[in-house]
């Protein structure tokens, strides 16, 4: 390309764009759809799908650090294939970011109901405009979007952390007996359901160009990410089996609300409600961020 991009991302940024992208309705939404199949065992469903995203984490860690430019896979695909399968693939990665950041902001105008008094029916005007502050976001500079991404996923792991850590002390041994509710065929199900909370880690190589030491920083952000999202996944579905009863929870959209407020009352359901909102706002940005460089790269 003829115009280079400034590298203004460090690791922790690099860390939190991926991890923003990922923390979403992946912890917030699924854990109960995947217990309704796997019962318990969607423990070992959320770990089993971070190791079959492994492969696909370590590939694109390396390519990025080959090639530290943007595009993501539509530029390892046109250096392979040629440009028409690139563009191919690069137009439906961009499409694919867009309805995830589309639908995280339609989620986080739905969650904003729970605080604001606004007609249901203006939800799709609430996530244009919150759509159209986080295009503003990103059109201020990429490093002044890495730092929002930065505080604002901090925020959301802290919350959850404090969560985990209030809630695993009452959880209930009983309640993870039998483990394995469906055989291996539940697990295997609930892990290819619970997959896509792991899809965001590799989006973080769409801004290679911009990310300081890539050589050092991009395979650190996308390994660190995922094994830190890995294990605070776990640990968080551990817990909401652990203090809900199975009928309260399976299948419902707000587990985690609902474990939060059996051990922690009304406070640990708005605590847990403002992390979904940040969660969601990160996963919005990430997705922004990232998909603007495919268009970018295509140029």
């Amino acid at each position: 390309m003829g115009e280079e991009l400034e590298r203004d991302l460090g690791l922790y940024s690099t860390l939190t764009i991926s991890m923003g992208a990922m923390i979403g309705s992946g912890i917030f939404v699924l854990p109960a759809l995947g217990f309704k199949k796997a019962g318990p065992a969607v423990i070992a469903a959320y770990v089993l799908a971070g190791v079959v995203v492994l492969p696909a984490a370590l590939s694109k860690a390396e390519m990025a650090t080959a090639m530290p430019e943007s595009g993501g896979t539509y530029l390892y695909i046109d250096r392979a294939m040629g440009p028409a399968l690139g563009t191919i693939a690069g137009i439906g990665a961009w499409f694919s970011l867009v309805f995830k950041s589309s639908f995280a902001l339609v989620g986080l105008g739905a969650y904003l109901l729970l605080f604001v008094p606004i007609p249901a029916g203006s939800v799709t005007l609430v996530a244009l405009g919150l759509g159209a502050l986080v295009v503003l976001l990103n059109i201020s500079g990429t490093k002044q979007s890495g730092s929002a991404q930065a505080v604002i996923v901090t925020a959301v792991v802290l919350v959850l952390i404090a969560y985990v850590v209030n809630s695993g002390f009452v959880a209930d041994p009983a309640r993870y007996q039998p483990f394995v509710t469906d055989g291996p065929d539940g697990v295997v199900t609930a892990a290819a359901f619970v997959f896509v909370s792991y899809a965001g880690v590799t989006k973080v190589a769409s801004v290679a160009e911009e990310i300081e030491s890539p050589g050092r920083n991009i395979p650190l952000g996308i390994l660190g990410s995922l094994a830190f999202t890995t294990i605070l996944y776990v640990a968080i579905v551990a817990v909401l089996v652990g203090v809900t009863d199975p009928g309260s929870v399976a299948g419902l959209l707000t587990p985690v609300a609902v474990a939060a407020e059996a051990t922690l009352g009304r406070f640990g359901v708005i605590a847990v409600i403002l992390a979904a909102i940040l969660a969601l706002i990160s996963t919005a940005n990430a997705g922004i961020l990232s998909s603007s460089r495919y268009p970018f790269a295509m140029s």
